[in-house]
């Protein structure tokens, strides 16, 4: 192990590397270097602008793998971001790929992780049911459309989902995981937060379609309704249809479940319409 310095920032990798390419996109004031996706993550002020960049290529402590298949996930990412545009989406704002390197830009979210600090979570939890549905709403609308995009949900993180609470606002960070549909899962167990994997996301070789998205956000109503790490009817907090809803999306038998999140969706915007809070 090494300690570089960007700036006046230590930065932790397995060997050296150059990253003036991230020095000269402005000031430093966070490095992420620890994270588990063979990626760095920055906060860097540039003006009165803050931006989060994320930057593979480099021999990060916690990725085993080698560096440059960080490389070509975040490649074949980058597109997806810019095709997905939506409010509940982070805005990418630029792509840089050099020969060994690949670095993204976006916005800077001044919110919480909903992973890490349960002090963050609960604070999310806190907020009115109504708010709640109308964040989930956004996140699911999202969703809709990376599966009209021919994407299938392959990975969702607690730490992905930042909340804001000035915007009121539920926004997703990172959908590097997302894949082209149909796929199989080639892994075994797929990355993300337990809560929202089918069980189709710890079979290697098993096929990753609509109804494995449909499942990842009907687990997701539990973060936001219910008990996420054991669902029941006991905790939830909305109402018995849009429990049942949820429970058909989450059913162990992909047969039973709806057939695409526009069919999940339409099925829970309905329950909501006709619901008394």
């Amino acid at each position: 192990m090494i300690t570089l310095y960007i700036q006046d920032q230590p930065v932790q990798l397995r060997a050296f590397h150059d990253l003036s390419a991230i020095a000269s996109l402005g000031r430093v004031f966070r490095v992420y270097d620890q994270l588990t996706s063979g990626l760095l993550a920055f906060g860097i002020q540039r003006g009165d602008r803050r931006l989060f960049v994320k930057y593979a290529g480099a021999p990060t402590l916690n990725y085993p793998s080698d560096p440059k298949l960080a490389v070509e996930r975040l490649r074949r990412a980058a597109p997806n971001y810019a095709a997905l545009r939506h409010p509940a989406l982070v805005p990418l704002l630029e792509v840089r790929d050099g020969s060994q390197n690949c670095l993204c830009i976006f916005d800077w979210l001044p919110g919480v992780p909903l992973g890490l600090m349960p002090e963050h979570y609960a604070a999310f939890r806190q907020t009115s049911l109504t708010d709640r549905l109308r964040m989930y709403d956004a996140v699911a609308d999202l969703n809709a459309r990376a599966e009209a995009q021919e994407l299938v949900i392959a990975g969702l993180s607690d730490t992905h989902m930042m909340y804001l609470p000035e915007a009121g606002r539920l926004v997703l960070t990172n959908i590097d995981d997302y894949l082209p549909l149909p796929s199989l899962n080639v892994r075994g167990r797929l990355p993300g937060s337990p809560f929202y994997l089918p069980p189709e996301g710890y079979h290697k070789g098993a096929a990753l379609d609509e109804t494995s998205s449909v499942y990842a956000l009907g687990a997701l109503t539990h973060a936001f309704f219910g008990d996420r790490a054991n669902p029941n009817r006991k905790a939830w907090e909305a109402t018995d249809g849009l429990f049942q809803v949820a429970a058909r999306a989450t059913d162990a038998n992909r047969d039973r479940r709806y057939q695409s999140t526009a069919e999940y969706l339409a099925a829970w915007r309905q329950a909501v319409l006709t619901a008394r809070f």
